[in-house]
């Protein structure tokens, strides 16, 4: 096949190891894959860690109803001629859908849980269940629907080792520093913890607009000299494998990369109950989960890790099956393959 692989909106972070792994699957299928994108939403920089045998297309585009994107595109499915048009993004269904007047399917992929302007798409491919649902719900959607949660890489030969808690253990977390992401919580988490005795030395990673009002709350919260700013992380396995115990607090989750990253590392994780971690995991068996915005609670969950080193590693061993069985990239390809292939046979032109 000749697909389209697009993204308009947003594209760093999760969202692009995404695009980059169907681009990567799809060319190892054997497919001609084009890669469209935004030189306003992409770093040029990125383009150079593309998947052997991707095309490269630039499409600039600043809206839903920008029409020199739409002809632009029309223009780039008129010479590649594909017969799929995979579209990252509400943005990218948009536009897609306006050039390919429905002349082959444009199939949305939906990184978040805002999927109204999702719902025109010919077909989905949707990370989530919940994502399902939220398109389910509304009375003009396709019937092409497709469970297709996101993938990791996964070592030949990976396996889990359980790793001794550090004296104090070290507790982590990290992300963008916007309010999302919850980080405030993780950050009152601690000062909870620390009122209650426990000794522990913590990191977060990352950067962001919240990053002032962050170090002020660690100062508040007593935790100088115990939390430490370590910035962007450059390799997450890496950085989680270091530590202890995760914390994953985000006040709202699609089906996000970094649980997955950590299941690998092998380290015990505390996520909160958003949409896409309860998706991921099950609450007691490969992860605690606990309610969003409440910090006291993470706290406690904490606490009780903290109590049983080896319910903690129990925990960290399930998840790490779970993730290399149920994540890893032989079940995404097989899966994607099958989508795209029933796709093609019942869309209607």
């Amino acid at each position: 096949m000749r697909i389209i692989n697009a993204v308009f909106g947003d594209a760093t972070g999760g969202r692009w190891r995404v695009v980059l792994d169907y681009a990567r699957v799809l060319a190892g299928l054997g497919h001609q894959v084009l890669l469209v994108l935004n030189p306003r939403t992409v770093d040029g920089n990125k383009v150079a860690d593309l998947p052997e045998g991707v095309g490269l297309a630039w499409v600039r585009n600043s809206g839903h109803y920008d029409l020199l994107a739409v002809w632009r595109s029309r223009r780039l499915i008129d010479e590649f001629q594909p017969d799929a048009i995979i579209a990252h993004c509400g943005r990218s269904v948009g536009v897609m859908l306006r050039a390919a007047r429905r002349r082959m399917p444009v199939i949305g992929v939906s990184h978040s849980n805002n999927v109204k302007r999702m719902v025109p798409a010919d077909a989905y491919f949707n990370i989530s269940t919940h994502i399902d649902g939220l398109i389910k719900g509304y009375p003009r959607h396709s019937r092409l629907a497709y469970h297709l949660p996101n993938m990791i890489e996964v070592p030949v030969g990976a396996s889990f080792r359980a790793r001794p808690f550090h004296a104090p253990p070290k507790i982590g977390a990290m992300g963008r520093f916007d309010r999302v992401k919850g980080l405030d919580i993780y950050v009152r988490a601690l000062g909870v913890l620390k009122e209650k005795g426990y000794a522990f030395s913590a990191l977060l990673g990352g950067g962001g607009e919240e990053e002032a009002d962050l170090l002020h709350l660690g100062k508040q919260s007593g935790l100088r000299g115990q939390l430490s700013f370590v910035g962007w992380i450059e390799d997450p396995i890496a950085f989680f494998s270091g530590l202890d115990l995760l914390c994953i607090p985000s006040r709202s989750d699609a089906f996000g990369i970094t649980p997955l990253e950590a299941g690998l590392a092998g380290v015990p994780q505390i996520l909160s109950d958003a949409e896409g971690h309860r998706d991921m995991f099950i609450h007691g068996k490969h992860a605690l989960l606990t309610p969003r915005d409440r910090p006291d609670l993470l706290a406690a969950a904490l606490q009780a890790l903290l109590d049983d080193e080896s319910y903690a590693h129990s925990l960290a061993q399930q998840a790490f099956l779970r993730v290399t069985d149920r994540y890893g990239p032989a079940r995404f390809t097989l899966n994607l393959q099958q989508g795209l292939e029933d796709v093609l046979d019942r869309f209607e032109k």
